[in-house]
């Protein structure tokens, strides 16, 4: 029986949430990656999430395509996560309702025989939270938002408009009447107006049933309080025809209306907009109802609080693909797909990673403290360069892209670009967060063509950037970009010039001019590396010199610098008032000849110094003496497997935070090479990683150390690697992220102590 939305609304105050001082002894809201004590866990309420919307929101992926996905080489990966051993995993923690349906999660909760988005959302979320789950699933196809699922706010349509539909709707009775002899009764005005709103107040209806009941339904929830958590909202297709127009504003005022009438003003609200085009484009009344959906990430009062994500991004392509020639490939279609574009092919991946992506919107809306990820890229072409350059980007980045991050599965949601068409392909942050660096490597100013260095201020809410000032970085080319531990000064290297430079910062963290600039000369190394692998043509830095990387010591009185054309790594002594340097007691120390020192680092226990070298394709350990500035040469390793023949160019070099495990990058050759770092620095190789792309210039570890993102820079991609806490092996998750040219990826962590 429908009932209104204000007596809905009385009964839903019972349901608000008790926040426990449990929760805030344990310090956890959720999202707690350790747990909690077993007393507290007992005592979390069960966190309730609505699952709303029409057909798609059913699911129409049948559940024996699931089962041939399942065991099929090419899909098992994908579905390892929803299965125990050889059958589908039933959640213990994860319970739905879902018409006269209920129990824990499994595959089956979609149409009948089908299944839906519930399962990659439940999962997720069950293997995320500390909380027992319960999805609750009020979807009816056909149903639209215009009308069905029309919410208070948004009134009745004019009266001319319901006159037009009643007139209509008597038409349609009496010619059926006539011709099939019958003698219906004509419809009424009241019976148009029924019909607006019906769903919503049905879905209110069976919201608040289950709740009501869930300790029976769900034994494991008896006595148990339950937390309105989230509500999921995955409709659209039948507001094409005649919705499309008024669909922003309804779909606002749904939004409003929910939480009214839910009795939670900031419920969080997770939208996931049209998509069934998949990767053609979209036109017509479905791009009026999809830009409709994702125009709410723009209303002011929902920042924080709701989140509209695509689906088309997720398309399932290898369904996409065969869909036009279903027909004539009906055997491979039933192990593929299992229905028309308009239910996204009826594809258990891609519903599924629908689902998935619900609920790391729905995780990133419980997250008060925001996790961020910036990345450099090249979005201009090198110009004026000696003709020995190899590494030619041609300029497919915007400038800086931001993202969100996933804390529980690492991957990342684009919340815009700072263009910027100077290709800033290396950021750093500062230690309080608030302010971002980039060196511009193909910017050109002056009548020498040097390079410049940009600062920016960063929104901690927002993640977004706000431009400071650019200044000169003194030579051509900047390349990388490090701050100075005490905060005051700004490290350059110029790959084109040469040169390393310091750049004060003021109080407000804009940039001054240049206070020192060091531009070491010496021999060029040859073109064939000493340690190159056999049969490498591997030659790009030995024309001239090439500052690569510059950083100073933690202490901050010591500043490494690598010139890969010189085939040394400089030591200098900076002088912190003054920002300038001087020549350590051993000023360089020298490489083996065409080797190309790239990338460094220096192991936590400050004992141990790394440096990759590009051309050789070695990683060389050298004992570093923190009270001279010293560096002596101990062991080299090759960064490529044995046997291994041919052109590799070595990139990254990075030491997990613990640091037991070190990773080096080899382009070309395109890979991420592991070693574990044993007694007294030694490495033992322990295999390597393909990079999930071409030509892998750099990568970072997030700050928790459990995801690593891999810059792909020739084929314009951030692979997204989950790292094995005992072997430190990355592990692919088969997160893709678009990006053109990306350079360098650098974290911004906003929650209290959370690093």
């Amino acid at each position: 029986m429908d009932r209104t939305a204000s007596e809905t609304h009385q009964t839903a105050r019972r349901w608000s949430v008790r926040v426990r001082v449990a929760m805030l002894a344990a310090g956890c809201w959720g999202l707690c990656s350790t747990g909690v004590l077993e007393a507290v866990a007992a005592e979390l309420p069960v966190k309730v999430f609505v699952l709303a919307g029409q057909s798609n929101m059913e699911g129409k992926a049948p559940n024996t395509l699931l089962d041939a996905q399942a065991v099929a080489p090419a899909t098992e990966p994908f579905y390892a996560a929803y299965r125990d051993g050889d059958a589908w995993a039933v959640r213990e923690d994860v319970f739905i309702a879902y018409g006269d349906r209920h129990g824990p999660l499994t595959i089956g909760y979609g149409s009948p025989n089908r299944t839906g988005p519930e399962l990659g959302f439940g999962t997720m979320l069950g293997d995320a939270l500390d909380e027992p789950v319960l999805l609750i699933k009020t979807a009816w196809g056909g149903h639209s938002l215009v009308k069905d699922f029309r919410s208070p706010s948004s009134g009745l349509p004019s009266e001319a408009s319901l006159e037009e539909e009643l007139a209509k709707a008597q038409e349609r009775v009496q010619k059926d009447n006539e011709k099939n002899g019958r003698d219906e009764p004509l419809p009424t005005m009241d019976d148009i107006t029924s019909g607006y709103g019906r769903s919503y107040r049905r879905m209110l209806t069976e919201v608040e049933q289950v709740m009501e009941n869930a300790g029976e339904l769900f034994p494991a929830m008896a006595d148990r309080d339950l937390e309105l958590a989230g509500f999921v909202w995955f409709q659209g297709w039948n507001d094409q025809y005649g919705g499309e127009s008024e669909y922003a504003a309804n779909m606002e005022r749904f939004v409003r209306d929910v939480r009214k009438d839910l009795a939670s003003p900031g419920l969080p609200f997770v939208i996931a907009a049209m998509g069934q085009h998949g990767s053609q484009p979209v036109k017509g009344a479905m791009e009026v109802v999809q830009q409709a959906q994702l125009s709410m990430n723009a209303v002011p009062d929902f920042q924080g609080n709701l989140l509209a994500i695509r689906t088309d991004t997720l398309v399932d392509q290898a369904a996409e693909s065969l869909y036009p020639k279903w027909r004539e490939h009906q055997s491979l279609w039933q192990q593929t797909g299992g229905d028309h574009p308009y239910h996204y092919l009826g594809s258990g991946i891609w519903l599924t990673r629908i689902g998935q992506a619900m609920a790391e919107a729905m995780l990133e809306l419980h997250d008060p403290s925001p996790l961020f990820a910036y990345v450099g890229t090249f979005s201009s072409p090198l110009g004026d360069v000696l003709p020995t350059q190899v590494d030619l980007p041609p300029g497919n980045g915007r400038g800086i892209h931001c993202f969100r991050v996933n804390r529980q599965t690492g991957g990342l949601r684009s919340i815009g670009t700072f263009d910027l068409g100077t290709s800033p392909s290396s950021l750093v942050i500062n230690a309080d967060g608030t302010r971002l660096y980039s060196a511009n490597e193909t910017d050109r100013v002056g009548d020498a063509g040097h390079g410049t260095v940009s600062s920016y201020a960063i929104d901690r809410q927002t993640g977004m950037l706000t431009m400071l000032n650019t200044v000169s970085s003194k030579a051509a080319g900047p390349t990388y970009v490090s701050l100075h531990p005490a905060g005051r000064h700004l490290l350059v290297a110029n790959y084109f010039g040469g040169a390393i430079t310091v750049v004060p910062l003021e109080e407000d963290g804009r940039l001054a001019e240049a206070s020192d600039v060091q531009a070491p000369e010496g021999e060029i190394g040859p073109t064939t590396a000493t340690n190159a692998p056999p049969g490498s043509f591997a030659f790009s830095g030995h024309d001239r010199t090439h500052a690569h990387m510059v950083e100073a010591t933690p202490d901050g009185r010591f500043v490494f610098h690598v010139d890969l054309g010189l085939d040394r790594i400089f030591v200098w002594a900076f002088d912190e008032e003054a920002g300038t340097l001087e020549p350590a007691a051993t000023p360089w120390i020298a490489l083996p000849p065409g080797d190309g020192p790239r990338h460094f680092d220096l192991h936590p226990n400050g004992r141990w110094f790394y440096s990759i070298q590009e051309e050789g394709a070695t990683v060389a350990l050298y004992d570093f003496d923190a009270a001279t500035g010293s560096l002596t040469h101990r062991l080299t390793w090759p960064t490529v497997p044995p046997g291994f023949s041919g052109s590799t160019f070595c990139s990254e070099i990075l030491l997990s935070a613990d640091g037991r495990h070190l990773y080096a990058g080899n382009r070309l050759h395109d890979t991420i090479a592991l070693f574990s770092v044993e007694e007294e620095g030694v490495l033992v190789y322990q295999g390597e990683e393909w990079s999930r792309g071409n030509y892998p210039r750099s990568f970072s570890l997030d700050p928790t150390g459990r995801f690593l993102t891999c810059c792909n820079q020739r084929s314009d991609n951030l692979a997204i690697f989950a790292i094995d806490e005992a072997s430190g092996r990355p592990v692919f998750t088969g997160q893709f992220v678009p990006v053109g040219n990306p350079s360098c990826v650098v974290f911004l962590e906003t929650a209290a102590g959370a690093e």
